[in-house]
């Protein structure tokens, strides 16, 4: 089972791209997704969260968000330093997740490729598993954060400086969005590429 990441800046639109992978037949794997499953009910990452920040930090079973978000990413040195505490912390628990549902898929006889969606895929070091990476660039992805989830632009800019820039990553596809069918058509010829090389 070929492991393909996937990432982008938030707002890119790694999700819509990872979306049109699946309907080719790539096993989707969203790592925010499971990040907070784990956070949520795996009790040994949750006492090692409750002990650096409290028991506010959940609310009842999930995510205390309003809690969370300026914790982490507030852009102050401290708030850095919590957030690269967190992606080393929960990525641990993200990862071996990952690398179970590798194993089961095999065990299984399941051929293909899991494409693993992160927006911090070299920041957690998940590239470093990664066969193939598929990099994602779009022309404003402030305003498409804005739109989905109505981030300011300040909390965009602070999350982002949690982030390595391009310059230090490597990718073997890039895909350029501009939510057009061009995409499909850049989706297509990278999936293609991909499996002529796992096969």
């Amino acid at each position: 089972m070929t492991i393909v990441g996937i990432t982008g800046v938030m707002g890119s639109g790694k999700s819509f791209i990872s979306a049109l992978f699946a309907n080719l037949g790539a096993i989707p794997y969203n790592t925010d997704n499971v990040s907070k499953v784990v956070q949520a009910k795996n009790q040994e990452l949750k006492a090692k969260i409750i002990e650096k920040f409290g028991e506010e930090y959940y609310d009842g079973k999930v995510i205390n968000k309003k809690f969370a978000i300026p914790l982490l990413y507030a852009g102050t040195p401290e708030s850095k330093e919590n957030a690269k505490w967190m992606t080393a912390t929960v990525g641990e628990y993200v990862l071996q997740n990952l690398k179970d549902t590798k194993k089961t898929m095999e065990d299984n006889g399941i051929n293909g490729y899991i494409l693993v969606e992160s927006a911090i895929l070299f920041e957690t070091g998940f590239d470093k598993y990664c066969d193939y990476i598929i990099g994602v660039k779009s022309t404003n992805p402030i305003n498409a954060t804005y739109t989905r989830d109505w981030t300011t632009k300040e909390e965009w800019l602070a999350r982002m400086a949690s982030q390595l820039p391009d310059s230090e990553k490597k990718f073997d596809f890039m895909i350029g969005n501009d939510y057009t069918k061009a995409v499909e058509a850049q989706v297509e010829l990278v999936h293609k590429q991909i499996l002529e090389k796992i096969s």
